[in-house]
């Protein structure tokens, strides 16, 4: 008995066995390569959005409830050579005007002209006047607000002290 007979007899022997293997292997493979797949375009997907989410924008100094000088960001701008941005970023609760909708949890974002330049696409942003706001499109939904609407945004008064001393030691 040669080799390659030896290999015949015993497949055809476990035939049910291997043809189980094969199965199993290929479906593995079948999952594995689909995961894989799902998994490369989720990944781009969230890496588009995250880069079109920050425009042209490479850096970003953050106080943590404290505020920088506004000349800082005309001084890094000439030390960069690059577009500066200077932004007041507060929690903010917003309601329409009638008072029965509410979104917490969003933030107001105070802006100069220099914001709109750090855009994908670097034009310059809303032509807002006295008392207007631009708000997010998600906002605008879940307030039922459209173009021209009222709305009430209240943040909390910023301060040198935090609003956590009068309970520390």
């Amino acid at each position: 008995m040669n080799l390659s007979r030896l290999v015949f007899r015993s497949l055809s022997h476990y035939r049910r066995a291997s043809l189980g293997l094969l199965a199993g292997a290929a479906l593995a493979t079948a999952i594995l390569t689909g995961a894989l797949a799902v998994g490369d375009s989720v990944r781009h997907s969230l890496r588009r959005q995250a880069l079109l989410r920050i425009g042209r924008s490479t850096l970003a100094l953050s106080s943590q409830g404290t505020f920088f000088r506004e000349a800082l960001a005309s001084e890094l701008e000439q030390e960069l050579s690059s577009t500066v941005a200077p932004m007041v970023v507060l929690p903010a609760a917003v309601t329409n005007s009638e008072g029965d909708l509410r979104a917490g949890g969003a933030s107001a974002l105070g802006v100069d002209a220099g914001f709109w330049k750090l855009g994908p696409d670097g034009e310059t942003g809303p032509k807002l006047g006295e008392g207007e706001a631009a708000i997010s499109e998600a906002l605008a939904q879940e307030l039922k607000l459209s173009r021209g609407d009222e709305l009430v945004v209240r943040v909390d008064k910023p301060s040198l002290l935090s609003r956590d001393a009068p309970l520390s030691t």
